[in-house]
């Protein structure tokens, strides 16, 4: 730690500089970044939309595509929601390592489709 510090402070009264990359050079590859990662968050956030869009709707896009009815019993979009997350709204969604709520003696139709 007390290393560290020497050097930092060593680097900065000599005057040297922290990149070794111009500053036209670092302010382009700045803005690339920036660039890719507006895409990232771009594309991360229509993914978000299109999944609770298909869990909200009970029918994902491919069934759309196909025109296919709904062969199940259709529930409301809040019940869509508790059927994927597991219990009533809350911080728990949000927490992945909260163990399932499942109440003793209920067929639970979250477990139905596992392989």
């Amino acid at each position: 730690r007390q290393m560290v510090r020497k050097q930092w402070y060593q680097r900065r009264v000599r005057g040297s500089r922290c990149g070794a990359l111009s500053p036209p050079i670092s302010l382009m590859m700045l803005t690339i970044l920036l660039f890719i990662s507006l895409l990232f968050g771009l594309f991360t956030g229509i993914m978000f939309g299109t999944q609770v869009y298909a869990i909200v709707d009970d029918q994902t896009g491919i069934e759309k595509l196909k025109n296919e009815e709904a062969t199940w019993e259709r529930l409301t979009w809040k019940q869509n929601l508790q059927e994927v997350f597991g219990r009533q709204c809350g911080y728990q969604w949000l927490v992945p390592t909260m163990a399932p709520h499942l109440v003793p003696g209920k067929t639970h139709t979250s477990n139905k489709f596992q392989v």
